[in-house]
């Protein structure tokens, strides 16, 4: 250490061994995400789907509906309780279809 500026000119890597694991582990995720786009269908990670798992605008028997409308915005507690615990599936995905568009507030 240098007394007169107070710095250590002397530094170096402390663990060249985790440096090179980590740059294999950047590597491996960086082919896993080009393999997984080549091979597979990105737009079924961000596509909504439907009470039938089909995904909207996606899947053969809902290709031409795109939206996803849901019919029941807000369940009660008794629709919480039929669904057997599974409180998020029962208040989201229980109640909705694929549409092509979405639908208009009735006067």
């Amino acid at each position: 250490m240098n007394v007169e500026t107070g710095l250590n000119r002397e530094r170096g890597c402390t663990d060249p061994i985790c440096v090179l694991l980590f740059l294999a582990f950047v590597a491996c995720m960086i082919g896993v995400s080009v393999y997984g786009l080549l091979q597979g269908d990105p737009k079924r990670l961000v596509a909504p789907y439907d009470f039938t798992n089909n995904i909207c605008g996606v899947d053969e028997p809902v290709k031409d509906y795109p939206k996803l409308y849901f019919t029941k915005l807000s369940p009660g507690w008794h629709d919480a309780m039929k669904s057997g615990g599974g409180i998020m599936k029962s208040f989201l995905y229980e109640e909705t279809v694929c549409v092509k568009s979405c639908p208009t507030e009735a006067n």
